[in-house]
């Protein structure tokens, strides 16, 4: 009896069980029609559990909650990012490295800066820059071809009771109309923040000269031979009769620069101007143009000491688009002509100076053919300016110095083209090539003085007559690859 009842029991228990399982499928296939969408959820639910229960409980399989449990114990309840592939490793190192060296690049030129520009190094180069990007707007507006037939030169230049930068803006007569397309009367006052400074001053020519040029009295008379050559003596191209100009300095091959002049370390050139050493109208590279010392017509004897080597073209059909920088030539010493590497009254070369280095106001001096050993100071910088010459016309030069005389009296004659200008402690900043020679002078403190006035007007315009135009040396020896004996 006991049997039968356990067996009765089961039999109860297995058909409620199976009962359940028809009910919950009739449910399920319920839950899945429109009338009764609201089972929908319920349905899902109850199959993910049912999956779930079965998961755990197939036999020999683990158990996922677990195994979940245990690769997560001790990780933060955050996900793990991807591991980074092993190439982008050397990348990423190579990327911060080329930060730090970009960094302390730009900490070493702000440095350099401050050294080289004293303490108020920063606000003076940032003034600086703005002064000469405001140079070559007006440069580019004012200077070109038939847009002025009055002003000829525009430069960088300080105003003497602010230290404060300004535009310089030079012209033949401030009587005239400063623009003739379309004309006008009056430049502005100021352009970009930056005050406006009107001068009139003649257009520069280039310094060679006609032998009725008397030469200065000096101790050394730069017009006669001189069996040891040096520089400031008298010198040209034997096919240039009747014009004379100054050999500069001695200089050799910059073996730094150019692989190819090893074989010429012993070349020794001498450096004047192409108007001086080369004749523009047919120079030849080679040594058939000779260099004379002293230039041809100053005496009898024409006697050869070294031959053209190379020359800066000058375009004479230019605008302000395609400047020149240069008025440049080297001539290479024949062997066996002895030379003193000096300049009478300055001595030996002992540096030069980047043209980015030259500061306004800076003494200066130079010795020439013709006014010999005279002082001046740097009156204007970045200059870009139109020069005549003679028969061959006018040529646009850009990145130029303009000199004045310290001390009354002139700077620079015809006959100086080709004189090296030099500093105090004997660097050379610049290559003479052109000016004008009035004998009547305002020396540069006149000059200064006149800046002193609120309002440059008609009738107080400050007049210059006398100035020298320098090319920057440190453009010369770029083009020659060159350097200093």
């Amino acid at each position: 009896m006991e049997e039968q009842d356990r067996e009765t029991v089961n039999l109860g228990a297995n058909g409620s069980r199976n009962a359940g399982r028809e009910n919950g499928k009739v449910n399920e296939d319920r839950a899945g029609t429109p009338e009764n969408p609201a089972n929908s959820d319920a349905a899902t639910n109850s199959a993910r559990s049912s999956n779930a229960e079965k998961t755990r409980k197939k036999p020999g399989s683990p158990n996922v909650n677990t195994a979940n449990r245990a690769n997560t114990a001790g990780s933060p309840p955050f996900a793990a990012p991807a591991a980074v592939p092993d190439l982008l490793t050397p990348a990423l190192v190579g990327a911060a490295i080329l930060v730090v060296l970009a960094l302390a690049a730009a900490l070493a030129k702000r440095l350099f800066e401050r050294r080289k520009y004293g303490r108020n190094a920063l606000g003076n180069l940032r003034g600086l820059k703005r002064a000469v990007r405001a140079q070559n707007e007006l440069a580019e507006k004012w200077l070109k071809k038939r847009r002025s037939g009055n002003i000829h030169a525009i430069g960088v230049g300080k105003i003497d009771a602010t230290d404060d930068f300004c535009i310089q803006v030079f012209v033949e007569d401030a009587r005239r109309d400063m623009l003739d397309d379309p004309p006008t009367r009056l430049l502005p006052a100021e352009y970009r923040s930056l005050p406006i400074v009107v001068y009139e001053m003649p257009r520069a020519d280039f310094l060679s000269l006609g032998l009725d040029e008397r030469a200065a009295e000096t101790t050394l008379d730069p017009r006669r031979p001189h069996e040891i050559l040096c520089g400031g003596l008298s010198g040209g191209n034997v096919n240039l009769a009747g014009e004379a100009g100054t050999i500069g300095y001695f200089f050799r091959p910059n073996l730094l620069d150019s692989a190819a002049h090893v074989f010429l370390k012993k070349h020794v050139y001498l450096l004047s101007n192409a108007h001086v050493f080369a004749d523009l109208r047919r120079a030849a590279k080679d040594e058939t143009d000779l260099v004379v010392q002293p230039a041809p017509g100053e005496t009898q004897s024409l006697r050869a000491v070294a031959g053209l080597y190379d020359y800066a073209p000058i375009r004479f059909d230019g605008d302000v688009e395609n400047p020149n920088f240069i008025d440049a030539a080297i001539a290479r010493i024949f062997g066996g002509q002895s030379y003193r590497p000096e300049i009478p009254r300055i001595g030996k070369i002992a540096d030069h100076l980047p043209k980015e280095s030259v500061e306004l106001r800076a003494e200066c001096r130079k010795f020439g053919r013709t006014t010999g050993y005279t002082e001046g100071r740097v009156f204007s910088i970045h200059l870009s300016i139109w020069v005549k010459y003679s028969a061959r016309g006018e040529a646009f030069f850009k990145d130029q110095f303009l000199i004045l005389p310290a001390r009354g009296g002139s700077f620079v004659r015809h006959g100086d083209s080709g004189s090296l200008l030099v500093d105090r402690e004997n660097r050379a900043l610049g290559l003479l090539f052109a000016g004008a020679g009035a004998k009547t002078v305002l020396q540069f403190a006149d000059v200064e003085q006149a800046l002193d006035l609120e309002n440059i007007v008609i009738g107080q315009t400050p007049k210059i007559e006398n100035y020298g135009v320098a090319n920057a040396i440190s453009d010369v020896m770029k083009h020659f690859r060159i350097k200093p004996v």
